[in-house]
């Protein structure tokens, strides 16, 4: 049996959903709101979000 979170799901693809799919990705980052930084093929690239 599997247990399922809904809201957490829910917020994940919200927020990282588009991030998530991104070939190479190891990491992503939240360091403040509205900044967001991806680790791909160990390069950070920082995103401007509406977090």
């Amino acid at each position: 049996m599997t247990a399922k979170n809904i809201s957490l799901d829910r917020y994940k693809q919200r927020f990282f959903g588009d991030f998530l799919e991104l070939p190479g990705l190891t990491e992503i980052a939240v360091n403040r709101p509205g900044e967001l930084y991806t680790k791909i093929n160990g390069v950070w690239e920082q995103h401007a979000v509406p977090l």
